[in-house]
């Protein structure tokens, strides 16, 4: 086996006195896709952050056998390493192509991507290339996963490692959330059509619709499912039958795709006052059916199936 593309050997970062990473160690060779996976707060935004030189690191980074802690993003980024953050900002009073244009490096040659290949792999850019970009909301995430990795300044460098904050897969969404529901089913089905239908696509995506739940866990439904939610209740067991996180990591580190996971809904939203109704949530376009005999409150009396039986 070669040298390690990335090597990063006892990183230790800071935000003023909160000491944020203790030793953080890993490498990634070429060609290899690597996950960072944790709960909120435990550091990984903070870790790319420290390799790109947005944090001062304090420990070894080495790219492609060269010492880079220390360097400035831009540095960094002109090295070959590519970040796109959590953000969404766009320069919303801008057009969508003048926000690509941003990204532009003018006089050097052989650039990797160009604005034509921008608009090939996001065909709804070109649609809305002369539209303000803060007006089209639900296109946003796209267009910043495009135009924030050409600003970022490795797009014209052919960036050799490319850092996306919060891939989450699988996906959730909610029944009676009408702000998201629609949105996320188009995404589900876009990627159904780019990537040669279900089959293909449940490989690496699935999306869990939750009976009853409103816009930020409120509504009548089961609310509880992914440990790695900020605050509140957390579900009554992490293991992948009850909790989204686990089961995402028993996807990634085992090959084994969640076939249902259930949600619950706690008395008073208190865990310590019992539950009050469990539910399977299904991987769409599947739903939870109920059997037809049983308490309604209880997960065992229901089915995820395309139709009832």
């Amino acid at each position: 086996m070669g040298e390690p593309l990335l090597e990063v050997a006892g990183l230790e970062a800071y935000y003023g006195k909160s000491h944020i990473l203790h030793g953080v160690t890993f490498q990634v060779g070429e060609g290899e896709i690597v996950a960072l996976l944790g709960r909120n707060g435990v550091g990984r935004s903070t870790t790319i952050k420290a390799i790109m030189g947005d944090v001062p690191p304090k420990g070894s980074i080495r790219f492609r056998g060269q010492e880079i802690a220390g360097l400035k993003p831009h540095q960094t980024a002109l090295k070959g390493l590519g970040y796109v953050p959590e953000t969404r900002d766009v320069f919303s009073a801008l057009t969508v192509r003048q926000n690509l244009q941003l990204g532009e490096k003018p006089g050097k040659a052989g650039g990797r991507w160009a604005m034509a290949d921008m608009f090939r792999m996001f065909p709804r850019l070109e649609e809305r290339a002369d539209t303000r970009a803060g007006v089209h909301l639900r296109d946003r995430r796209q267009f910043c996963r495009s135009a924030d990795l050409r600003r970022s300044g490795a797009s014209d460098h052919r960036p050799a490692i490319c850092s996306l904050r919060d891939g989450r897969l699988p996906g959730g969404t909610h029944h009676r959330d009408r702000r998201r529901q629609h949105e996320h089913r188009r995404r589900y089905k876009d990627l159904l059509a780019r990537f040669g239908g279900e089959e293909k696509t449940k490989e690496f995506a699935r999306l869990f619709m939750v009976p009853g739940m409103d816009h930020c866990g409120f509504g009548t439904g089961p609310n509880r499912f992914d440990s790695a939610a900020f605050g509140g209740a957390q579900p009554p067991a992490a293991d992948p039958k009850r909790d989204m996180f686990t089961a995402l990591s028993h996807w990634v580190e085992d090959g084994v795709a969640p076939a249902q996971v259930i949600a619950t809904k706690f008395v008073g939203g208190d865990a310590s006052k019992g539950i009050e109704m469990q539910r399977p949530l299904c991987p769409y376009p599947q739903r939870a059916w109920y059997k037809g005999d049983g308490d309604t409150n209880a997960a065992a009396n229901f089915a995820c199936a395309l139709d009832k039986k």
